[in-house]
């Protein structure tokens, strides 16, 4: 099965997992086998089976996560999402396959913003990864610079300035992703961001904190007689999502387990005292007692059923019980 010209990659359980059947093996027996699927398939040196983590998910909260529950699988470069293109991904996994975990933290940024038209027609700025500052006399342009950076966040602004006549008529924007790839989008005015490298399934939009002018000062206004609204604020900077499905659940069955106390304490209210000299059976020709005291815990009457099982005639006998709650 190794050899088989239709296998192309190996499902790891974790990425933490050393298993590759390459020469960077550290099982010798599996670095031959590798060796040997090699020379039968005619591969060349570099060519390995691809190394592969997904989701192997049972309800909506697991999809997308690993087995460690993280949010990181593998990611595979194709054209366009097709099998015929998975198939390519895999027969080149060194350029077209990465486990995640594998990938270098990066804090994505924002490099630079190009404007065309408009107030400030032909500007170039370049951000730094650090810190950058924009500063300004009342009308140099500051509030317009700062909405263009943000036009590709994934929350829409409702700054006045956004396509007014001060707005460029083209504005062209370089965003490097986690993964260290540049992204350039293009946004004309009262056009929709389009992503120039991927027309067909790049980002163009991306998550941004960012506040304009006069958003911090009402946040804090709010805050002083509304405190959920400084906790909303603080909350935009967690991921909260699986917490809360966690909550949910965690109250869910905290509900349904209170039901089903509450429903054994009124069956048991409703049997009241019992005693018998029955034992668990009863031998063909003898005799026994059951006592039962029926309470209904509720202010009315009610009726219930004792059951005995009669393996003599292969039924249940029963004995109707009748009481009135006060």
């Amino acid at each position: 099965m190794l050899v088989h010209p239709a296998l192309l990659g190996i499902e790891l359980r974790s990425a933490a997992s050393d298993i590759s059947y390459g020469n960077s093996d550290p099982d010798a027996e599996r670095a031959a086998f590798g060796k040997r699927r090699a020379e039968k398939l005619g591969l060349g040196q570099g060519q390995r089976l691809a190394r592969v983590l997904f989701s192997d998910s049972h309800s909506l909260t697991a999809l997308g996560h690993n087995a460690q529950g993280d949010k990181r699988v593998t990611r595979i470069k194709m054209d366009k999402p097709s099998f015929e293109g998975l198939r390519l991904a895999m027969i080149d996994p060194d350029a077209r396959v990465r486990l995640e975990d594998e990938i270098p933290t990066s804090v994505p940024y924002i490099m630079g913003v190009k404007l065309e038209g408009g107030f400030l027609d032909g500007q170039t700025v370049h951000f730094s990864r650090n810190l950058t500052c924009i500063i300004g006399g009342r009308g140099a342009g500051k509030s317009t610079l700062f909405e263009a950076a943000r036009s590709a966040a994934e929350t829409q602004s409702d700054s006045p300035i956004v396509d007014s006549e001060a707005w460029p008529q083209s504005l062209h924007l370089v965003w490097v992703d986690e993964a260290g790839q540049q992204q350039i989008i293009r946004r004309g005015i009262r056009d929709e961001p389009q992503n120039l490298l991927e027309p067909d399934l790049g980002p163009t939009r991306f998550p941004i904190e960012s506040y304009g002018q006069g958003e911090t000062a009402e946040t804090s206004n709010r805050a002083r007689t509304d405190p959920t609204a400084l906790l909303d604020y603080l909350d935009q900077f967690v991921d909260f999502k699986d917490l809360k499905t966690q909550e949910t659940t965690a109250r869910n069955d905290l509900l349904s387990n209170q039901t089903e106390i509450e429903k054994a304490k009124l069956e048991k209210a409703m049997l009241g005292n019992r005693t018998t000299t029955c034992g668990t059976e009863v031998v063909p020709y003898s005799n026994c007692t059951v006592t039962v005291t029926f309470k209904p815990s509720v202010k009315k009457t009610l009726n219930a059923t004792l059951n005995f099982s009669d393996s003599a005639v292969g039924k249940t006998r029963t004995v109707s019980l009748t009481g009135a709650g006060k």
